[in-house]
């Protein structure tokens, strides 16, 4: 195995997945109202969209890059108009009510919804793909002649570095919880819930200028 490739593929796993966006403040949000677990899982979600983007880029997939980047206006309407109505149910969100169903064992009935929500908010926003195929493309990582194997060696460094992350964020809030109590809760998904909608808006709002202009 190619470590110094795993390691690159690491180091870009968690670089896509640190920045503190709209979907990282989603996973803080119910690591916090609900517990480490859900939010890990909502972050098994963004991970696997992110993974998802690293592998049409690693292999170059050029009719799926530009079916992308041809709809990329369709996917900017998509993702903002969810991210605005994800930030309000946030705002709205009650803190208690979230512990109540922790404690009622309803939170995991349905694993693959949890997982599968996020994939679909994050898949909807392509600036992982972009990012990626720069990253790849910038550092040289993978050229014309690079072996399947190679590839595969750094998708697998991808996938670990972003689950690391995921996983070494959500037990970070896990102990942080103890220290926040419900008042702060209650703040703390209106300042989310506010963020997300803005950026949800300032989207929608840019594509009507670019349109515009």
């Amino acid at each position: 195995m190619d470590w110094l490739l795993f390691l690159k593929g690491m180091i870009i796993g968690v670089a896509i997945s640190a920045p503190l966006g709209p979907m990282a403040m989603i996973v803080v949000q119910r690591s916090l109202n609900k517990d480490s677990r859900y939010g890990f899982l909502s972050g098994i979600g963004v991970a696997a969209s992110d993974i998802t983007y690293a592998i049409i880029a690693a292999f170059s997939l050029s009719i799926i890059i530009g079916f992308i980047v041809d709809n990329q206006l369709i996917f900017t309407l998509i993702g903002a108009s969810v991210l605005m109505l994800v930030g309000i149910k946030l705002m709205l969100t009650d803190p208690i009510k979230s512990k109540r169903k922790v404690l009622r064992g309803q939170t995991y009935r349905n694993l693959i919804t949890i997982i599968g929500e996020m994939y679909l908010m994050t898949l909807t926003n392509p600036a992982s793909l972009f990012i990626l195929a720069a990253s790849f493309a910038g550092f040289g990582i993978i050229k014309h002649e690079t072996p399947v194997l190679s590839i595969v060696v750094l998708l697998i460094g991808v996938t670990v570095g972003t689950i690391s992350w995921w996983f070494a964020l959500t037990r970070l809030l896990s102990v942080l919880k103890k220290r926040i109590r419900l008042r702060h809760l209650f703040w703390i998904n209106r300042i989310a819930g506010i963020l997300i909608i803005t950026i949800g808006l300032a989207a929608l709002i840019s594509v009507f200028f670019e349109d515009f202009i």
